[in-house]
């Protein structure tokens, strides 16, 4: 496993304001299959990170707008110049930067957390195991994330990340997808994958969150 880099000395003031990039797929199979975790990957960690006492993120909306605004591709956000850029913008204090490579069965993800003001990555590592269970492996992220900011999730949180662990991978599979198609203004698409993942699971609070800003903007168009 790859050693936690850390800055010593390092002090947090809280809360922490953090910004979530787009994860890079450097999958050797299956690439176009888990191509939905770029931005799947990300939005779980939002929104699990965002119920987090001493922790604010950026709203994934607000970050798409961004790269709209600015005319930069989900493809383009890989060079950390422009990340920094973005976490400037958004008035991030650190960025998360992610990839996540699959084989066979088998997906390792890594992370990094840098520091917007000075590029300095504060930490780094990973996590490992099968592909199915992604949902366990992004929950064990949340909890490495919280303990390098010294942040501890009290009980209520545990829980909720715990019973959050226990999904199917086909949910989170319709909800990245429903994700690419509504940033395409895709928005019939995007609710049909919100709704096929409501079907495996009816309680997928993201995809119910999903379909109500779909719904709101058609309504404020008409």
């Amino acid at each position: 496993m790859m050693t936690p880099e850390r800055i010593e000395g390092e002090e947090n003031t809280y809360p922490v304001t953090i910004a979530i990039i787009y994860f890079e797929n450097n999958s050797i199979s299956q690439r176009e299959r888990l191509d939905f975790l770029r931005k799947g990957l990300a939005d779980m960690l939002i929104n699990d990170l965002s119920q987090v006492r001493g922790i604010n993120v950026v709203e994934r909306g607000i970050l798409q707008a961004l790269l709209e605004e600015l005319n930069i591709s989900t493809q383009e956000i890989a060079g950390q110049e422009t990340n920094l850029k973005i976490g400037k913008i958004l008035g991030a204090k650190i960025i998360l930067l992610g990839s996540y490579s699959a084989y066979m069965e088998q997906i390792r993800i890594d992370i990094r957390m840098v520091e917007v003001e000075t590029g300095l990555t504060l930490y780094a590592d990973e996590v490992t195991g099968k592909v199915e269970e992604i949902f366990i492996l992004e929950k064990e992220i949340v909890l490495k994330i919280t303990e390098r900011l010294n942040i501890e999730p009290d009980l209520k949180e545990k829980e909720r990340l715990s019973h959050a662990a226990r999904q199917s991978l086909k949910v989170i599979e319709y909800y990245g997808r429903g994700l690419d198609y509504q940033d395409s203004k895709q928005y019939d698409k995007a609710l049909e994958m919100y709704i096929e993942a409501l079907k495996i699971n009816p309680d997928y609070q993201e995809a119910k969150d999903r379909i109500e800003e779909i719904t709101l903007r058609q309504q404020q168009k008409e």
